[in-house]
């Protein structure tokens, strides 16, 4: 099932409702990511609310890949995905979503936990998504390169969940030049 992306209030932001099956296949796939991990003996990222992170991670994934019609990397590997949610031709895109409890706003922020940002490997995507709860809708906010994130992304070492660093979602590069990057690496791998 494909939900409809709709412009924002004339920004560059989409949103979509979130069809009621996702959050069932989000649950079930969490679960089985998480059974895979314990036996690995891995522990997450986030240890405050691991279950709502990951369900929060798989459906920004799977509304992502709706929204440029790819298809999500769901297999398990050892370590994770190697921050490769997406992928088309040579570009690697990591999706990165929050939870929000309302629309999100110019200064909200794209976070990527300190563990990982000196994992960030170079000509990979950063896409910021944000789910509003409330109103069962995935926004896409814009996204960054993983080399501009690293030079220009700010500490916050206090953050609700861990220490981080953050670009404002104010200062994301917009999705209409990322879609035509994507647009152009499919027609060039079509045979």
């Amino acid at each position: 099932m494909t939900p409809l992306w709709y412009p924002w209030q004339e920004s560059p932001w989409k949103w979509c409702r979130l069809p009621p099956p996702w959050l069932q296949e989000a649950e079930q796939e969490a679960q089985r990511r998480r059974t895979y991990k314990r036996a690995l003996g891995e522990t997450p990222v986030f240890q405050t609310d691991a279950p709502t992170n990951e369900i929060t991670g798989l459906l920004g994934e799977q509304a992502a890949a709706s929204l440029f019609n790819l298809r999500a990397d769901t297999e398990l590997r050892p370590g994770g995905d190697g921050g490769v949610d997406l992928r088309v031709g040579p570009l690697r895109i990591d999706v990165k979503t929050r939870r929000l409890p309302r629309i999100p706003r110019p200064d909200d922020r794209l976070m990527v936990p300190d563990p990982q940002v000196h994992k960030l490997k170079d000509g990979l995507i950063l896409l910021a998504m944000a789910w509003v709860q409330p109103l069962e809708r995935m926004y896409c906010l814009g996204w960054e390169g993983s080399t501009e994130f690293k030079a220009r992304a700010l500490p916050w070492p206090d953050a609700p969940a861990c220490p981080c660093h953050y670009l404002e979602y104010s200062t994301l590069r917009g999705l209409t030049e990322l879609n035509d990057l994507i647009t152009h690496l499919m027609v060039e791998a079509e045979p």
